[in-house]
């Protein structure tokens, strides 16, 4: 589920989540980079917990009970309700998405709107931290650093993923410059 909340001064608060514990492709990630994936994020078509995300087939909720409620109320908006199927039906296959867009101005006024929210997001950064946390972040924050750390000096990429990129180009022909 995501949403994408603007603001006026302030970046945007962005929360793009998956509604299990994980998502999935950080569980392939880790199991990538050779990092334990912890026993409770996957379950295996018995409903047994296991660490391994070859015999994984569905992931743990987010949040238990109230996680649970909402992975299936999103899995139904991005399943039946645009002609799919439910999550327990699909097969690893592509996942349909749910798009529905809000104009702000149609409920309140967008400069107040944007004012408070500029005011909300500089308290909320300005709470104090639990020990050994340095800053609070907002949804999508990291992200938006990763992302201007990333253009200035560059996108991090495994191995893995380099030689699947160095083949594909190999196939349409395009040179690679290392």
């Amino acid at each position: 589920m995501c949403y994408a909340l603007p603001a006026g001064e302030e970046r945007p608060i962005v929360l793009d989540m998956a509604c299990g514990i994980s998502a999935w492709n950080k569980i392939r990630t880790m199991h990538m980079y050779g990092t334990p994936i912890p026993l409770d994020w996957m379950l295996t078509a018995d409903g047994k917990p296991t660490a391994d995300p070859n015999e994984g087939r569905m992931l743990a909720p987010a949040a238990g009970p109230k996680g649970y409620g909402l992975a299936l109320v999103m899995g139904i908006l991005a399943g039946p309700l645009v002609g799919g199927l439910m999550g327990c039906h699909r097969a690893g296959g592509p996942s349909e998405h749910f798009f529905m867009a809000l104009n702000v101005s149609s409920f309140t006024d967008f400069d107040e709107y944007a004012t408070e929210l500029d005011a909300g997001i500089r308290t909320v950064k300005a709470s104090k931290t639990v020990e050994a946390v340095d800053q609070v972040y907002l949804p999508g924050e990291i992200e938006w650093l990763n992302y201007e750390n990333w253009s200035a000096n560059g996108l991090p990429l495994h191995n893995d993923h380099l030689r699947s990129l160095a083949e594909i180009a190999e196939k349409l022909g395009v040179d690679i410059f290392w």
